[in-house]
């Protein structure tokens, strides 16, 4: 789940690289208002649904624990056996929590997921500025100059992240983090809100490879092909980079030894998201070589990506491509049915154990009486 959450927040970030691809090719420059008026309307929903889910699950008090062990544990314990009868009884109902809390240390006590989601977007657009001047979003040759050149839109995520980690370690703000009591609203909310630092380094780095991976190429087979190549070779470099920034963040010894943490979105989970996203994407494209030949579906390159599309891809598979919201929702909603008919199986079982409890306990006095 750790790894799926980043790897949602990466395949969105590169899908959103497409406006500034679009920007380049018919150039245009939006200005910072009209990028931002933009993102607020597409987070528009995301954020809607965020207040929803907060809605239904405060409403629904399904953050709550049910301490089911501490009502348990009052009654007597008059001899051994029923000693060892009540220790697995408690350590057994206090799997009741798990079904049905929402543990606010993921993101705090009223953020959620797609608050995050909802506002990268607006994020990320003062960020589009950066891109148009970088060498890796304007040209694209095959030298081995480019490769070089196309590691440049991950300087973003880099830094970003790397700031957030020198906070995290160098001042008090990761004890605030993880020890801090929720006292106001921001303290409240404190993995969800610095966290997002975390998320918008992941998405910038899924904007950088999507620079590489989705830029077109000319209807000719000499453009194509070494358009081609120069995204397989970025890929990799991307992908080479990611996992030894990983392997430096984490080595013990020769690195600087630091723990992942989804909670803290920490530099060495960005880099862990970024170099499994970017090694899964490579697989595809290997993948799309091999069988098909390229994104263009023939050596000279003509009719590329958009028949091709339509022709190799299964109709279902397209159907969850241009619905993913909608799937991601319907799952969302199977898992906590599935956890709310759990929570209950879990319920009727512990008032059975607390029942038979009181009629041991009852037996017991009586015998003792007697």
């Amino acid at each position: 789940m750790d790894l799926g959450v980043g790897s949602f927040v990466f395949s969105s970030g590169l899908v959103s690289s497409r406006t500034i691809l679009k920007n380049e090719y018919l150039k245009k420059i939006d200005t910072l208002a009209e990028r931002l008026t933009k993102s607020f309307r597409s987070s528009i929903a995301l954020l809607v649904m965020g207040f929803i889910r907060l809605a239904i699950t405060k409403g629904a008090d399904y953050h709550v624990c049910s301490n089911t062990s501490t009502s348990i544990s009052k009654g007597l314990c008059t001899s051994k056996s029923q000693r060892h009868e009540k220790e697995i009884r408690t350590k057994s109902s206090q799997l009741i929590c798990f079904p049905l809390q929402e543990h606010i240390t993921e993101y705090g006590a009223h953020w959620n997921f797609f608050f995050t989601l909802g506002f990268l977007p607006p994020f990320t657009a003062i960020f589009h500025s950066l891109y148009q001047h970088l060498p890796a979003s304007t040209s694209i040759s095959s030298s081995s100059r480019s490769i070089i050149i196309s590691l440049l839109p991950c300087l973003p995520s880099i830094l970003l992240s790397t700031l957030y980690e020198l906070l995290l370690s160098q001042t008090s703000l990761k004890s605030y983090i993880l020890l801090a009591p929720r006292t106001n609203l921001i303290a409240a909310n404190k993995e969800g809100i610095f966290s997002f630092i975390g998320y918008l380094s992941i998405f910038l780095a899924g904007q950088s490879l999507g620079l590489s991976v989705l830029r077109g190429s000319n209807n000719n087979a000499n453009s194509y092909n070494n358009t081609t190549s120069t995204m397989t070779k970025s890929v990799i470099a991307q992908a080479s980079l990611w996992t030894m920034l990983f392997v430096v963040a984490t080595g013990f010894g020769y690195g600087l030894n630091i723990p992942v943490s989804r909670r803290l979105a920490n530099l060495p989970y960005v880099f862990w998201v970024c170099a499994y996203n970017c090694w899964q994407v490579l697989g595809f494209w290997m993948v799309e070589m091999f069988f098909f030949g390229g994104a263009g579906g023939s050596s000279s390159g003509a009719g590329v990506s958009a028949v091709a599309y339509e022709e190799r891809t299964p109709r279902t598979l397209r159907a969850f491509n241009k619905n993913g919201l909608v799937v991601f929702l319907v799952v969302s909603k199977k898992f906590l049915e599935c956890k709310s008919s759990r929570g209950s199986l879990f319920v009727s079982l512990v008032r059975n154990e607390k029942s038979l409890e009181v009629m041991l306990t009852n037996h017991d006095t009586n015998r003792q009486t007697y």
